[in-house]
């Protein structure tokens, strides 16, 4: 399903962008699984006493801004997984097109789901839902000298402004540093030093759009 230029591309950074690549049902999937997920936190805030209401009359795409500044911006579960669990993540997870696509970057139709996948809710001026820079394998070490393809996509078009990826080209042939936890954030990441060496490129990304990368690309 990729071009050559794009398999080629793949190889050579690290990474790359798929536009348009997701079909509109994926992504009506992934708003119905992070729906429930959100339904959940504005429940727990309803019981706290922090907002009057659950604001049901509010779009998907706004509530969960809208309901938190309405509760006094609190913090609430940055990284949901077991939130996630379920047949429709079953069924995003073995999509056919994200399947082909793995299939092509990886070169095996041999394919196993990792058992990390996760959902990023960003919302403005958080900079405790900022994850650092990082190698997804530091999460799974295991991995290290394993070929994982992550996949990441957006459900609103995502630019500089409003928290795109940034993946620094070139170094997926590199070594697995170790992680360590973020001053700033508690999140698992790259020593400031390496850090420091790394330039960023920002992937600006449509809704349907899709971002692949390998396990030690930064």
């Amino acid at each position: 399903v990729l071009t050559p230029d794009q398999r080629t591309f793949y190889d050579q950074t690290g990474y790359v962008h798929l536009p348009a690549a997701l079909p509109v049902e994926l992504l009506t999937m992934a708003e119905s699984v992070l729906r429930r997920w959100q339904n959940g936190i504005i429940a727990q805030w309803l019981e706290a006493g922090l907002v009057e209401d659950a604001g049901e009359q509010v779009g998907f795409s706004q509530r969960l801004h809208q309901l938190w500044i309405r509760a006094g911006k609190p913090r609430y579960s940055r990284s949901p997984r077991r939130d996630l669990v379920g047949k429709q993540m079953y069924q995003i997870l073995t999509h056919p097109v994200l399947l082909d696509i793995a299939a092509d970057l990886l070169g095996t139709q041999s394919i196993s789901v990792h058992g990390i996948f996760n959902a990023r809710p960003k919302l403005p001026d958080q900079k405790w839902t900022d994850p650092p820079w990082h190698q997804d394998a530091q999460y799974y070490r295991d991995a290290e000298n394993t070929h994982v393809v992550s996949m990441w996509f957006p459900l609103q078009r995502v630019t500089e402004h409003n928290s795109c990826l940034q993946v620094a080209a070139g170094h997926q042939q590199g070594v697995l540093h170790e992680g360590v936890d973020d001053e700033e954030t508690g999140f698992r990441g790259l020593a400031p030093e390496i850090r420091q060496e790394l330039t960023g490129t920002s992937i600006e990304m449509d809704r349907r759009d899709l971002l692949c990368f390998g396990q030690k690309t930064p």
